[in-house]
């Protein structure tokens, strides 16, 4: 069992579901050999884990052709723009949300607008320049 606040390596498939805005993570390992490393006796059902947090963010417009406005729902951290090839053509740190990132000059192409919060939680969104 893991449970809120401890620290763990597991490898796996993770799965999110979502039932009347209730939110469900679970865990599944590809074999026994993700999560046990001696011999135990293997659950059937898998672990579940029901205290992470999802980060809310949006771009838009997208596509766009110079400006993008990016929204969080937590200030701070850190805001990224990154080109398709990994390059980081923006950065700012503590950015207070919503923010504006201006693309004019950068290329046409596929662009990722990445977030991590104040508190670790990070997010992606692909992003699309005419």
């Amino acid at each position: 069992t893991i449970h809120a606040g401890d620290t763990v390596d597991v490898i796996g498939l993770v799965s999110v579901y979502v039932t009347d805005g209730d939110t469900t993570y679970q865990i599944f390992p590809r074999t026994n050999e993700d999560i046990f490393t001696h011999s135990a006796e293997i659950p059937d059902t898998p672990i579940v884990i029901h205290t992470m947090e999802p980060v809310i963010l949006s771009v838009y417009p997208n596509p766009t052709t110079d400006v993008i406005t990016v929204n969080a729902d937590q200030d701070g951290g850190s805001l990224e723009v990154l080109n398709a090839f990994g390059q980081v053509v923006y950065r700012a740190t503590a950015p207070v949300y919503p923010t504006t990132v201006d693309l004019n000059g950068k290329a046409s192409g596929l662009y990722f607008v990445r977030i991590i919060t104040a508190d670790q939680r990070v997010a992606v969104v692909k992003v699309t320049k005419k």
